[in-house]
């Protein structure tokens, strides 16, 4: 029971050291702690004080045949810069960091990444893995499944008059991003289809903090149903024809197996299991008769590198299987409705 306790603590305490950095009042890390510096906070370093190194030297003296022991402290430059370093903060003019974590505190303090929080939204930002200057970026805002959201991809940051600023426009629809200050502001014109009746993807989003992957939890209700035929679209939307799967069965989809999120596509003795992987915020363009889907990002589970994108409309009782990673008006599709 004291080993996992203490595994426990120690988690906890990587993890809170990873998001702050302590300050503390002496050059010990014993000495008090004056506070925890976030990644928004300002911190200044300080020059760091030459090594007092102490020199005993013994005078003689005038009318004593007795040498008088002098002692006296000179200053000698530093071989090697110390583990901690004096810092100036908002919690004292002179503190001690710990020079190692100063250094990660700084690259995180410039990396735009993070979760900017409204009291009812969060827009998250994250850095392109492939592309330098770009970021993914998630704009929620609402309660549960009723909000208004977007994911955008790949958006080119440029830096004016020390903001930040994102824009993305497709038809119909324009949304300008402000970072300033770790605080983000979003503006949109002609955006009504990502809205809802009470949530915009608008307003001021100011509360920061890092941002951390977590592993998706899967937990939608199991839905059932059967088709005689379905739409086989081998090359986009434009090569679509209706047919019977090849062995002549009905084909059965189920969404979220047993509720742990696994997609399933049974015809006769033969089933293709996805596993999701990821949830998907739809775009216009995913909307079906006005409908906004539940989408996934599932991988097929007896192939290295099938991934497909799972899209459920429950009101239509509508599934769609597109192709990941290719272009929609040339992606492979299953379409059963």
């Amino acid at each position: 029971m004291k080993k996992w306790i203490c595994l426990f603590l120690s988690l906890c305490a990587f993890l809170f050291a990873d998001q702050t950095l302590p300050v503390y009042q002496k050059e010990n890390p014993q000495s008090r702690i004056l506070g925890y510096l976030n990644a928004s906070d300002q911190v200044e370093e300080l020059p760091i004080p030459p090594i007092k190194k102490k020199e005993v030297k013994y005078v003689k003296q005038r009318h004593s045949k007795k040498k008088k022991k002098v002692v006296r402290y000179v200053e000698v430059p530093r071989q090697e810069p110390p583990e901690y370093i004096p810092v100036k903060t908002r919690f004292a003019k002179k503190g001690y960091v710990r020079r190692a974590d100063l250094a990660r505190f700084k690259e995180r303090s410039v990396d735009l990444s993070g979760i900017y929080s409204s009291k009812t939204g969060t827009v998250v930002l994250s850095k392109s893995p492939n592309s330098p200057g770009r970021f993914n970026i998630r704009i929620q805002n609402g309660d549960g499944p009723v909000r208004a959201e977007i994911a955008i991809g790949n958006l080119q940051a440029k830096e004016q008059f020390g903001h930040t600023r994102f824009e993305y426009v497709e038809d119909g629809c324009r949304i300008d991003i402000d970072l300033f200050e770790r605080k983000v502001r979003v503006a949109e014109r002609g955006c009504e289809e990502y809205d809802v009746a009470n949530f915009k993807l608008e307003g001021i989003y100011d509360v920061y903090k890092e941002y951390r992957h977590r592993v998706e939890v899967f937990r939608d209700p199991e839905v059932r149903q059967k088709f005689k035929k379905f739409l086989w679209c081998p090359e986009g939307p434009a090569s679509c024809e209706k047919i019977r799967d090849e062995d002549g069965c009905d084909v059965e989809i189920v969404w979220s197996k047993d509720s742990q999120g696994m997609i399933e596509r049974h015809c006769g003795d033969q089933v293709h299991k996805y596993r999701p992987m990821e949830r998907m915020i739809p775009h216009k363009r995913d909307f079906f008769q006005g409908e906004k889907p539940v989408m996934i990002k599932a991988k097929r589970a007896d192939m290295a590198n099938e991934w497909m994108v799972w899209s459920y409309y429950p009101k239509a009782e509508r599934f769609k299987m597109v192709r990941q990673g290719a272009r929609e008006d040339v992606a492979y599709m299953e379409i059963y409705e």
